[in-house]
């Protein structure tokens, strides 16, 4: 009966033995299942993020090019655009040297022929209508410019001159001249038109 009884203890505790051996084998299986796993994902994540930050790196190289164009246009508007801008000191002088031929004269023929190197066809052809040579005293004395528009296609001067017939005392006016103005073919400045608007008589007296 003791012999039995010992038999079947040392059964029990090989079955226990044989159990845990089992248990422990198939823990370390889900260990190693487990930490291949996470190997995997760690792999993957990588691959991810260096598929981002290559991704980044294009964007920013893009983002980059894109600037370096905006740039590059920008420059290149401002260059054209410095290139088109009148010269201001040119062109007041151009303005300046035609209101002195156009307004010192002592015929109509006189100041045409005058006036011809400045005027565009069509403005000549217009001012070249009164062609007489009746004397007439016309005198350019003093100009102020006030404005020239950016393109330089305008200008508004304040003009102070004298005119009169001939044995006549001319008398001293004022007037705001618009001018219209391009350039000819040989890029050199042209007006196109004038208007003129009288201020006042300088010379007038006022009775009292």
């Amino acid at each position: 009966m003791e012999n039995k009884v010992k038999m079947m203890t040392f059964v029990l505790l090989l079955t226990i033995i044989i159990g845990c051996g089992i248990g422990l084998n198939s823990y370390r299986k889900q260990q190693v299942v487990s930490v291949s796993k996470i190997d995997k994902r760690i792999e993957k994540l990588t691959k991810e993020n260096d598929a981002l930050k290559l991704q980044k790196e294009q964007l920013e190289e893009e983002q980059s090019e894109l600037i370096n164009e905006a740039v590059d246009s920008s420059e290149n508007s401002s260059s054209v655009k410095e290139e088109n801008s009148p010269n201001q000191e040119e062109l007041k002088k151009f303005i300046t040297d035609y209101l002195e031929v156009m307004f010192t004269y002592g015929s109509n023929a006189e100041r045409n022929k005058a006036v011809r190197p400045f005027a565009s066809d069509k403005y000549f052809d217009f001012i070249n209508q009164y062609n007489s040579d009746t004397p007439i005293q016309s005198t350019y004395i003093d100009s102020k410019i006030y404005e020239i528009s950016e393109d330089g296609s305008r200008a508004v001067v304040r003009l102070t001159y004298s005119y009169g017939v001939v044995d006549v005392t001319p008398n001293k006016y004022e007037m705001l001249v618009s001018l219209s103005i391009s350039k000819n073919s040989a890029g050199a400045y042209q007006i196109d038109s004038q208007e003129n608007e009288v201020i006042q008589y300088q010379t007038q007296t006022k009775e009292w």
